[in-house]
């Protein structure tokens, strides 16, 4: 693909996707290459807008980009990359995704399968989503393209990353070693190369695994304050120190009390994340209703911070938390006014912080939980 200086490479996001964007721009057919184009045209140019709301001249602009899209389709010098057909907000946004690719990948297919990479076709269309959507009962059923599974990482993809970082002739890797091959709950936590990175450092520093919990505090704090952008622009202990230095900084301790605006970011997070997943639908007792709405998120937010005592920082302002919170993806867009935590596993973690917060006043677990079915009209135990 960068081998082709003639390649025109798309890359759009599903989450960006709306209604609005289903119904096809006047001439066109429904799912026709003019509607399809016309959306990740939309989706490039102007993602998370509506576009029928769009200006005339941004319409205008939209319509351009998507002759010259479609066209490079033709020529078989289109690149398109369809990005986490799940986070796209609805069932029935996700099957038009599905159609729109089943569209597109038909006229890529060969008689012969390409043995490499330099053999695929100029021009290729690339849906990601999560094996769970291939499953559930109502499945996307996709064309014959070729569907490749994003496996965990096995024992010897983790010893590699143990090994760069504790030194292969270390006394410390040896142990390492030694102990992965008996501890099958730390082989599943480390089944991605960032949780698994995560791991490695909490041993170097500690000397022993971190469970779930600690992990799953170093990948959220890691996010919340943003220390991926600000390594790569070194802004974050020395140049080019790459993750030495967040790791040792996060896990020295009175790291948070230290950072009086991002614990509470972090707290008032698992406050929200907490009356989300007690929260009970009327209809349906025992299912969780796990979207939120903007309105509530804010009120919830709200509630959190009057219940703060001190002064409030700077960096410690509503607005300026949503903003971060839906740029890095902790939180993803649910309809036009609804949100969803980016994982099941994070919104269960920082549930678990502010419940861990609560039963540290001193307060029975029965009081605690309260009234799961309206869990945010009891008064917060929350940590301080």
């Amino acid at each position: 693909m960068e081998n082709d200086p003639h390649a025109v490479v798309v890359f759009v996001e599903s989450r960006h996707l709306r209604d609005a964007h289903m119904t096809p721009p006047a001439g066109a057919q429904p799912l026709s290459l003019a509607h399809i184009f016309h959306v990740v045209a939309s989706l490039f140019l102007k993602p998370g807008a509506n576009p029928g709301k769009l200006s005339p001249a941004e319409q205008a602009e939209t319509r351009e980009t998507a002759t010259a899209l479609e066209q490079a389709w033709h020529a078989q010098r289109a690149i398109v990359l369809l990005d986490a057909l799940d986070e796209a907000p609805t069932p029935e946004l996700r099957q038009w995704l599905a159609k729109a690719s089943n569209v597109l990948m038909p006229g890529l297919r060969t008689n012969v399968p390409p043995d490499k990479s330099d053999q695929l076709p100029a021009g290729r269309c690339y849906l990601t989503l999560r094996a769970a959507e291939l499953e559930r009962q109502n499945a996307i059923s996709l064309t014959g393209a070729p569907i490749f599974l994003v496996n965990a990482l096995d024992m010897e993809q983790i010893r590699a990353i143990a090994r760069r970082r504790l030194g292969e002739n270390s006394a410390l890797y040896a142990r390492f070693d030694v102990l992965l091959p008996h501890r099958l709950d730390i082989q599943k936590i480390a089944g991605t190369p960032l949780t698994a990175m995560l791991m490695v450092f909490f041993y170097e520093v500690f000397q022993r695994f971190a469970r779930r919990f600690a992990t799953y505090q170093l990948l959220v704090l890691f996010v919340l304050d943003r220390a991926w952008w600000r390594i790569k622009t070194d802004t974050f202990g020395a140049v080019r120190q790459g993750l030495n230095p967040f790791f040792h900084e996060i896990l020295r301790a009175g790291f948070l009390e230290a950072r009086r605006g991002l614990e509470l970011q972090y707290h008032g997070l698992a406050y929200v994340a907490r009356r989300v997943l007690y929260h009970r639908r009327a209809e349906a007792p025992g299912e969780s209703e796990r979207a939120i709405s903007r309105v509530e998120l804010v009120a919830l937010l709200h509630d959190w911070l009057d219940q703060q005592r001190g002064q409030i920082p700077s960096d410690a302002g509503i607005g300026l938390w949503l903003e971060a919170w839906e740029r890095e993806n902790i939180l993803l867009p649910s309809g036009p006014n609804h949100f969803v935590f980016l994982h099941s596993t994070v919104l269960e973690f920082l549930a678990a912080v502010d419940l861990a917060g609560a039963l540290q006043t001193g307060d029975d677990l029965q009081h605690v939980i309260g009234n799961r079915s309206r869990d945010h009209q009891v008064k917060s135990f929350g940590k301080t």
